[in-house]
């Protein structure tokens, strides 16, 4: 263990040290150090060193911010706890860095009483309802960055190859909202593919994080663990393990038959070079999926996927607390100097000048304005620009040039007008059932590839997993669950 914390340790000392660099050395004043989960190469540290002489001119703090990979972030900022490592803001959320966890640990500091001084400005600019979804027994313990919190699996696909079936997208995104609907209208899709192109054509998979939507599920301790609502159902407070559900073994046995048909990847990261079909002017076995529709998406999807989009599939959209915990940032418990920590975070979510250097570099550099708040991106940056969602208000971000100028407006009538959980202002105590998650998360991480990917011999690893859930007292998180879901619901 010794030996992890110090090859953690080293590996921090190394990115503070690249932040820190270049930036004339440290100031008087007080140092705030905020872990990030982003993937950042080095030649990035004139950006942070810059968003560090920015935040000191504007509040007289000295930020310093340490940089870690999203799949290294939940191990290395656990090492960091354990060792009571000196840091004052973190990344927290539903999926990485468990929120809940997080305060049931004992990790975050409940930040109410900095709400209306040192965080007043940022308290106003967000929404009460967001506020609200990460209370945890009445407390606020983290920051939540304002986005498109009204989450709806959607689906895109090549124009071109639209053209070519000639088919009419209406006929797919008018499909009814019942799951069985939706998958009926990709399973059509899919099969038009696999007769036009002869081979399967790579899909993600249709049940984690923001598709358990298309369900009906709110899940309750995060995107993967047991237990959850079905806001469809007779009783929408009912909770239930979802993975003995109906829905669960209709989507896996109908994605097992589609990899048995050919008609999606027979291993998980399986490929095909779709982009070579296009450039032929065929139709190409391509269908993307993104977990959360949402506007400007059709102009992210033509630079990521390289053609030009049509939607095809768009599954009604839930705003759910999950949704909104999806990133976070918090103070730590161990935070020396909390009341300046919050005076960062207040900063970065209010000041757009600050955000948007953190979010796409520096002007002539990394990006070019084109309008008042319109920018575009240069081709050779080195800078990456996709991790916005982590840091801040999204709302405070330069518009794209091939994004609509309303979009932060379009975005918050989705958030505004869409259907809301039941159980939006609830949250969960992990408290006692600590052992039990732990034991449920070492099944899920042992079957559920090989379920939601529908590879190998699905009726009998189906099987398995759910003994396997049994044994490591999946009834009694449903049970402590129902019990705090009843408290909650008499309380109000």
């Amino acid at each position: 263990m010794k030996k992890i914390i110090s090859m953690v340790l080293i590996c921090v000392m190394c990115v503070l040290c690249l932040v820190g660099c270049g930036n004339g050395g440290e100031k008087d004043g007080i140092t705030i150090k905020w872990y990030l989960p982003l993937d950042m190469s080095a030649n990035n540290k004139d950006v942070l060193a810059k968003v560090a002489e920015k935040v000191y001119e504007k509040i007289g703090v000295n930020l310093e911010i340490g940089i870690i990979s999203m799949s290294d972030y939940d191990k290395k900022i656990q090492v960091m706890n354990a060792a009571m490592e000196d840091m004052d803001i973190v990344y927290t959320s539903s999926i990485v860095n468990n929120y809940y966890t997080a305060v049931d640990n004992g990790r975050l500091l409940a930040l109410d009483d900095y709400l209306e001084t040192a965080g007043a400005d940022m308290y106003k600019a967000i929404p009460e309802y967001m506020w609200d979804a990460t209370r945890v027994d009445g407390k606020i313990y983290a920051v939540p960055n304002q986005q498109i919190v009204a989450r709806g699996v959607c689906f895109w696909t090549p124009t071109q190859n639209v053209e070519l079936l000639g088919i009419n997208p209406e006929e797919y995104l008018n499909a009814d909202d019942d799951y069985k609907s939706q998958l009926g209208a990709i399973e059509k899709y899919l099969r038009l593919l696999n007769g036009k192109t002869g081979t399967y054509t790579p899909i993600s998979d249709l049940w984690g994080q923001s598709a358990m939507y298309l369900y009906g599920f709110d899940n309750v301790l995060g995107q993967s663990l047991p237990g959850a609502i079905n806001v469809n159902a007779e009783d929408p407070y009912k909770i239930v393990n979802q993975y003995k559900s109906e829905e669960f073994k209709y989507y896996i046995s109908e994605r097992n038959e589609w990899v048995k048909d050919g008609l999606i990847q027979p291993e998980r990261d399986a490929k095909v070079d779709y982009l070579t079909y296009l450039e032929n002017g065929e139709v190409a076995p391509e269908f993307s999926r993104n977990l959360t529709y949402k506007p400007g998406l059709e102009a992210y999807t033509k630079t990521s996927r390289q053609y030009d989009p049509t939607l095809l599939i768009r599954t009604k959209p839930l705003v759910t607390r999950n949704g909104i915990i999806a990133t976070m940032n918090a103070v730590c418990a161990q935070s020396k100097n909390p009341e300046a920590a919050v005076k960062v975070l207040n900063l970065i979510n209010t000041d757009k000048e600050i955000y948007n250097l953190l979010a796409f570099g520096i002007e002539g550099e990394h990006y070019e304005k084109i309008g008042e708040n319109k920018v575009r991106t240069f081709e050779n940056t080195t800078y990456s620009t996709n991790h916005q969602y982590a840091i801040g208000n999204s709302f405070n971000l330069y518009i794209r040039e091939d994004e609509p100028d309303d979009i932060w407006e379009q975005t918050k009538a989705l958030n505004d007008n869409s259907e809301r959980s039941p159980l939006l202002g609830f949250s969960p105590s992990t408290k006692n059932i600590t052992l039990e998650i732990a034991s449920c998360q070492a099944v899920l991480d042992q079957y559920m590839d090989s379920l939601i990917y529908g590879t190998g011999n699905t009726e009998q690893i189906y099987n398995d997993f759910i003994a396997k859930l049994d044994a490591a007292g999946v009834e009694k998180i449903v049970t402590e669950l129902q019990s705090q879901v009843d408290a909650w619901r008499a309380n109000q």
